[in-house]
C-alpha cells in the first residue's frame, strides 16, 4: 500500500526539479495521448474505486465546495505495457455531473483525458505540483520509500469544474 507525503512545491523548488520530472509535470497537453505514445504494446486504464464520497479537506478548497459535498470520485491507475506508471485521481461535484455531463458516470475503463481534451472549449486552471515520497510497507519485507512527482489542476467542462490530480510513479520513468 502506498502512502503520500507530499509538501506542496514553490517557485524555487519547481527550478530545482529535474528536467524530466518538469517535461512530464508540466505538459498542458493530454497525459493519455503521451501515455499511448510510450507505449510499445498497450495503454490500459485500471479502475480502482469509482463512487459517490465525499472530497479530502484541500480538494474541496481547490474546488470552491463545502468538504462535506458529495462528489463523484474516480481513482485509477494509467498502466503502460502492464506496468502503472501513473494513479489519478478524479473529483468531480456532483452538480457538474448533471445534463450533459452525465457520461462522467459511466466512464468505465476509458481514459478521462481522452474525453475532456476533445471539448474545444474545456479550460484549466495552473498547474499545482507536489513533490513529495510515495512509502511501501509489507509484513514481508523493510519499509522503503521512493520519490514521486504530483500535479493537480482544476479542469472547466462545459463551465463546471473538475479536479485531477495525478501521481507519476517510480515505473513512469520519468
Amino acid at each position: 500500500m502506498f502512502q503520500r507525503h507530499y509538501h506542496r512545491a514553490n517557485a524555487a523548488s519547481i527550478r530545482q526539479l529535474p528536467s524530466y520530472a518538469k517535461h512530464w509535470l508540466l505538459d498542458k497537453g493530454s497525459l493519455t495521448t503521451r501515455l499511448i505514445q510510450a507505449s510499445k504494446e498497450s495503454f490500459e486504464v485500471k479502475v480502482v474505486f469509482q463512487g459517490i464520497a465525499k472530497p479530502l479537506f484541500d480538494e474541496a478548497r481547490a474546488l470552491a465546495i463545502k468538504p462535506s459535498s458529495r462528489c463523484l470520485i474516480r481513482e485509477v491507475q494509467l498502466c503502460v505495457d502492464g506496468e502503472t506508471w501513473v494513479y489519478a485521481r478524479s473529483v468531480v461535484p456532483l452538480r457538474s455531473i448533471s445534463g450533459k455531463l452525465g457520461f462522467l458516470k459511466k466512464l468505465q475503463n476509458s481514459a478521462l483525458g481522452a474525453l475532456l481534451f476533445k471539448d474545444p472549449y474545456l479550460t484549466r486552471s495552473c498547474f499545482e505540483i507536489f513533490s513529495g515520497h510515495l512509502s511501501s510497507t509489507s509484513q514481508h519485507s523493510h519499509s522503503h520509500s521512493e520519490a514521486a512527482y504530483s500535479r493537480r489542476s482544476i479542469f472547466k467542462l462545459k463551465g463546471q469544474p473538475l479536479l485531477v490530480a495525478e501521481t507519476f510513479l517510480p515505473a513512469c520513468k520519468l
